[in-house]
């Protein structure tokens, strides 16, 4: 390649470079257009006093202007690498420390150039190589200009790896930017090969600020084809429009320099948005301590407008810092929570209705059991006097019938008593010392007949542990046992019902009862309703064995009162383990 014809492709580069800059001009503010920019403006600046190197005509002169070159080529490592991690984030540069830290050889590698005459860190020695009227600069590399070089290589592959995979990988490029890209990697990493290993078209000939010129063109039509440099300003300002929220940029200060189309609705009430008014200016509604509260609590909750169309916002602070960890100023986010705010006060008021309701159904319920209890008192008194009056055995049979079946009404009326008194909360506790062992045996003696005439094994124990008195409620902890043992022997049709009841110590003591049995069991979906009042396992039982659908309702609502819990385990065809935990006082000490 003659030198003539060199001379006017290096030369080419500014022209190259200027339509570039045009090209790219209007997306100046994307961090693409400005790597490219310094890319482009170092090559053109190596590529010219390279040019004027090559024509001077003294080994003095050609000295100089080599020494030139080298602020230009400082310039490409970091702006090469920087544009492809660039685009390898699709817009988002990398940190300034980052790109500092690229700079750190190069910027320390320029002193050693110019002082080289003292040192021959860069050069060990220069002579000329005549080639027809002009001739080329002939140097003997020293270790200082190796560890440069070297640097160049590493930050050219880490350039060419990430501008190749994105080459492959991205889907919105075509075929021709594909290409480019490739050629963008790879050009300058061929130039600084061929040159350092004295391969070429002309031995001692650069082409490396030719290759980097190329490079900075061809990765200029790569990006710019497929978007890159103005998709991430252009998303941004798409999304920000978009946002149904306000969102209001701000200096360090109050001065608004920035807001999106759903924070200029908000200022046009007040005369329109300018950039350059503060805030309050532009939203007289706002609370006069709204920037110490933002900067405390990082966001409040304020209203707006006429107090028939009040409307309920959200405000919410995101401090923009630079790289260096200064503020840089504020963006006010203002989301509108009137319809939220509406529902949460409509589903609030719903609530309350539906608690008032079910007061009052508790209540009615309550004051029509005690209602029809009464005349029930008096209609069983009254055929208890007939029984012991009977002469014979029929009228004796059909007045015990009239009380079995008054009594049973009364226990379903006393269990909707309890029932509603728990669910309006008037359902009060008793708390006196009372003999554990004594209630059970208690218990076992009231079922032992229920339990003989199914041919049941009744077993009833109490753990040694468990103290013999308790300061509690005995009527209300014998009724959970009443309900729990009363329906394992209803629902167990051979085999045993146990009950058992043991002592867990500890920082908090507990009573724990264990009612077991053999009987038909519970299906895994019945047993998250059988707690539930008015709820049955299972109709042809419930039919067979009787029942009003409360007891279980009662235990757990009993349990709930006392600060503890009922857990049920079964098994189809098996049978039942209901475990009842109460957290009991301390047990009183024994005299």
């Amino acid at each position: 390649m003659p030198l003539h014809l060199t001379i006017i492709l290096l030369w080419s580069s500014l022209p190259l470079t200027l339509l570039v800059v045009r090209d790219l001009w209007p997306w100046r503010g994307s961090a693409s257009v400005r790597l490219l920019c310094a890319l482009a403006v170092g090559t053109t600046g190596w590529c010219i006093a390279y040019s004027f190197e090559i024509l001077a005509h003294t080994e003095s002169v050609k000295v100089l202007w080599a020494m030139a070159q080298y602020p230009f080529i400082a310039i490409l490592p970091v702006a090469w690498v920087g544009l492809a991690i660039t685009l390898w984030r699709h817009g988002r540069p990398p940190a300034p420390g980052l790109l500092a830290a690229l700079a750190v050889v190069p910027v320390l590698t320029q002193p050693l150039v110019w002082t080289n005459e003292l040192h021959h860190l860069v050069w060990r020695g220069h002579s000329l190589q005549p080639l027809g009227s002009l001739s080329l600069l002939r140097v003997e590399h020293g270790p200082a200009f190796w560890v440069f070089d070297i640097y160049c290589l590493v930050v050219i592959g880490v350039g060419l790896l990430l501008l190749g995979v994105l080459a492959f990988t991205n889907r919105s490029m075509g075929l021709s930017q594909r290409v480019a890209l490739l050629l963008a990697a790879a050009l300058p990493a061929i130039g600084n090969l061929l040159y350092t290993a004295r391969v070429g078209p002309l031995s001692g000939l650069d082409l490396t600020p030719l290759a980097f010129s190329l490079s900075a063109v061809a990765a200029a039509h790569a990006t710019r084809g497929t978007g890159f440099l103005d998709i991430v300003l252009m998303a941004r300002d798409m999304v920000l429009e978009q946002l149904p929220e306000a969102v209001f940029v701000l200096d360090r200060g109050t001065t608004v320099v920035d807001a999106n189309g759903r924070a200029r609705e908000i200022a046009s009430a007040n005369g329109g948005f300018r950039a350059g008014l503060s805030l309050p200016e532009l939203w007289p509604e706002l609370p006069p301590d709204w920037d110490e509260r933002l900067r405390r609590d990082g966001g409040f909750r304020v209203e707006s407008g006429q107090p028939e169309a009040t409307r309920h916002l959200n405000l919410r602070a995101i401090a923009l810092g630079r790289g260096d960890g200064t503020e840089a100023g504020t963006v006010l986010i203002v989301t509108d929570i009137t319809a939220e705010e509406r529902a949460r006060r409509e589903l609030e008021d719903a609530r309350a209705a539906a608690e008032a309701g079910s007061r009052a159904k508790s209540r009615f319920l309550a004051t029509m059991s005690h209602e029809i209890r009464t005349p029930m008192n008096g209609i069983l008194g009254m055929a208890q006097l007939i029984a012991a009056d009977a002469s014979d055995d029929v009228t004796r049979s059909h007045v015990t019938a009239i009380i079995e079946s008054g009594e049973n009404l009364l226990a379903v009326l006393s269990d909707v008593i309890d029932v509603a008194q728990a669910e309006s909360g008037t359902l009060l506790l008793k708390s006196a010392p009372f003999d554990i062992r004594g209630l059970v045996a208690g218990l076992q003696s009231r079922y032992a007949a229920a339990a003989a005439a199914k041919g049941l094994l009744l077993e009833c124990h109490v753990d040694g542990l468990v103290p013999r008195e308790f300061p509690g409620d005995a009527r209300r902890i014998e009724q959970i046992l009443v309900n729990l043992v009363g329906n394992a022997i209803k629902f167990t049709a051979s085999g045993r019902v146990s009950l058992q009841l043991q002592w867990e110590r500890g920082s908090a003591p507990a009573l724990i009862c264990t009612v077991a049995d053999t009987g038909v069991g519970i299906s895994a979906a019945a047993l998250e309703r059988i707690f539930t009042v008015f709820q049955q396992v299972d109709g042809s039982h419930a039919r067979h064995a009787g029942g009003s659908g409360l007891g279980l309702a009662i235990v757990r609502q009993l349990c709930g009162l006392m600060g503890g819990n009922v857990s049920v385990q079964s098994t189809p065809g098996i049978g039942s383990v209901f475990t009842v935990r109460l957290p009991l006082p301390v047990p009183l000490p024994v005299p």
